[in-house]
């Protein structure tokens, strides 16, 4: 199976740049995008509904902002659109595409800009509830693969400059010990499993 996760910072400019073209040679079974800041009705193309795929958007409430996205070779089961975290599936934080032992979710995570304790609050209260739901959801009968843009930096391998970066959001010590705590739950972080560099 192989499964592309890509983070557009807008869906239009990746295409404008590329982007499904450079899909058409990937042979991927499932295309996460993350951050397309448009509404699923602004995308008038073809080419952002590749007929290979199933496409499925989820926008936030303005469709100006965030947004996910997942393309399936297969058509699933059932496709869900947020988490129930109220303010936040307005957002359009989260898609999932279930199948019958298999679910694979695409998330954007809230990102904190220029350290603004408010923002962060809220980011910290994103990752409570997610941490939660995914202890839930570890109870079922399923495999799941989450993959999408979570907005932290995991270890030192991830940024150019721990030091500099230590007090900044998505390397705080706080982020990395939540994302810790969720490996030693029986997560997997699946791309370092893979590339160790």
């Amino acid at each position: 199976m192989r499964i592309i996760s890509f983070s557009a910072d807008g869906i239009k400019n990746a295409a404008e740049k590329g982007f499904y073209d450079w899909l058409k040679e990937q042979d991927a079974d499932f295309i996460c995008i993350q951050d397309l800041q448009c509404s699923e009705y602004d995308l008038q193309d073809n080419q952002f509904f590749p007929e290979d795929y199933n496409a499925y958007f989820f926008d936030d409430i303005d469709g100006k902002a965030n947004g996910v996205a997942i393309y399936c070779r297969t058509l699933p089961k059932a496709i869900m659109t947020g988490l129930g975290f109220a303010d936040f599936d307005m957002e359009g934080r989260y898609i999932q595409a279930d199948y019958e032992n298999l679910s694979v979710g695409c998330l954007l995570a809230p990102s904190v800009s220029d350290n603004d304790a408010g923002q962060q609050g809220r980011k910290n209260e994103f990752y409570q509830l997610l941490g939660n739901h995914l202890q839930k959801v570890r109870n079922k009968r399923r495999e799941f693969i989450i993959c999408g843009n979570w907005h932290i930096a995991h270890s030192a391998a991830d940024v150019q400059d721990t030091e500099s970066n230590s007090t900044t959001s998505g390397f705080l010590a706080e982020e990395r010990q939540w994302m810790n705590e969720l490996l030693e739950s029986g997560y997997v972080d699946a791309f370092r499993e893979i590339n160790s560099d």
